[in-house]
């Protein structure tokens, strides 16, 4: 059986780019730190108590703070871990719309965070180490 490449680009499911909504939540991920993402714990309970700095809440949508929480890893952080790759993929999203999010925050910082791939072990003298890949 023969496949043509036009058969095949268009079984292929193209993934639509980021909502104007889903732009915004990206873009909150700057503004929001890093004490957003566990907003209940230690450190963001004394920052709100003691020092008076707002720290926000996750959002009410799950898909959507999916979205954040890889935003704010995205904006503050070098590399991006394998889970929370996955929890970002979990959440219905896809490589492109990784590709879009880095590319947009690369844009604005001048480099792009990398994403740390954990795959199958990697050893290295007894020891398992994962790898970064960017």
């Amino acid at each position: 059986m023969v496949v043509s490449l036009d058969e095949r680009r268009a079984q292929r499911s193209t993934a639509a780019p980021l909502a104007p909504l889903e732009r915004s939540v990206v873009e909150a991920g700057r503004t929001d730190g890093a004490l957003s993402l566990n907003p209940d714990g230690l450190r963001a309970s004394l920052a709100r108590c003691l020092l008076g700095i707002p720290v926000p809440h996750g959002l009410a949508n799950e898909k959507l703070e999916a979205l954040r929480r890889f935003s704010v890893r995205a904006w503050h952080w070098d590399v991006i871990r394998d889970k929370d790759l996955r929890a970002f993929m979990a959440a219905g999203y896809n490589r492109v719309h990784v590709l879009e999010i880095l590319s947009y925050v690369g844009l604005a910082r001048g480099f792009t965070p990398s994403i740390e791939y954990v795959g199958e072990p990697h050893f290295t003298r007894g020891t398992r180490q994962s790898r970064v890949c960017g």
